[in-house]
This record gives C-alpha cells, structure tokens and sequence, in this order.
C-alpha cells in the first residue's frame, strides 16, 4: 500500500487555504466531521464512494445524492469533485483526520489518535488524556478509532510519535524471530 501522506497534506492545507479565502472556514471544518459520522448511514454506497474501482461518473453521482441529503457547504462539495476528477477520493477519510489536526493546532491543541480493537469506555479515554496532557504540557484532544485487525492492544499517534503496543504487532514480531 502507498503511502500517500504528502499529497494527503497538500489537498488538505489547500483546502484549507481556500476555505479561509472564502470565508467559509468554519463550514468546511464542520462538514468534514459530519460526512464521516454519516457515511456509515448510507449503506453500500459508503463502500461505492471510496472504492478505487468505481469509475468517477458513477462515483460523483454517488457522492453528490450523499453531499446533498447533509447538506455540505459548496467549497467542500467542490473539493469532493475535485478529488473524484483527480482520482483521489479514496483520500477523502486521511484528509478529514489531517484537516481536524489542522484546524486543532491552530488552536493549539494537540491531537491524539488511538486505535483499539473495542471502543474504550469514556473514563478510560479520560484517563489517557489526562497522561498526555501531562507528558506533553499542553490541552490534548484524543480520537479513538475501532480497528478490529489489531487483534488487541492498541496503536497510539500523537505527531510525530506512533507507538504500536498491538497484539497484531506483537504477533508479527514473533513471526519475524521465528522464521529467521
């Protein structure tokens, strides 16, 4: 799989760029968040607008009814087609995390993002937070994310660290020692 991290931050700060010139900043980094809290609700057609495989016509017709029935504000629904013209929409969901942590540091808030196989309880998220806060001295906004491949345990990234503590991880490390 590619890693496509730097044109992930090029549309993302582009975006983000042009969302400020049209002063429209605010509804863009609102209609991110609501895309992928809905996208789940629109069934097969989730899997349809994210595929690789689906050509673009299709693809923007798609993502057109979805951006319609939330009611997304223009500048996105134009970088959405833009991203399906260009074949990246499968981008789409790194771009949404990369804008929040975005628009966070400008706040000066540092994201952090924790993969788990189960969604951690409020407390336990609160706890975690709380030792971030203190490891990195500054107001921390913590994402947890169910990855049920991991197996168990868990990923953590706060930029530009990751830590990977999964059984997945783990598992593959002992493979490594015993083939070799």
């Amino acid at each position: 799989m590619k890693d496509h991290s730097i044109l992930v931050d090029r549309y993302t700060r582009s975006l983000h760029h042009v969302a400020i010139q049209q002063n429209c900043a605010g509804a863009v980094h609102e209609s991110m968040p609501k895309i992928f809290e809905n996208l789940d609700s629109f069934g097969e057609y989730k899997n349809l607008a994210l595929s690789q495989q689906v050509p673009s016509k299709t693809k923007s017709v798609i993502w057109g009814a979805i951006l319609d029935a939330l009611k997304v504000d223009p500048v996105t629904r134009a970088f959405i087609q833009l991203l399906i013209s260009n074949r990246r929409s499968h981008l789409l969901p790194k771009i949404a995390i990369k804008l929040r942590e975005l628009k966070l540091e400008q706040e000066g808030i540092k994201p952090a993002i924790i993969y788990t196989s189960f969604k951690l309880s409020e407390s336990e998220q609160k706890a975690i937070k709380k030792d971030l806060e203190k490891i990195y001295g500054q107001q921390i906004e913590l994402s947890n994310y169910v990855d049920e491949g991991i197996l168990g345990g868990m990923i953590l990234h706060v930029e530009p660290f990751m830590l990977d503590a999964s059984l997945k991880s783990k598992l593959s490390k002992i493979k490594q020692t015993l083939l070799s």
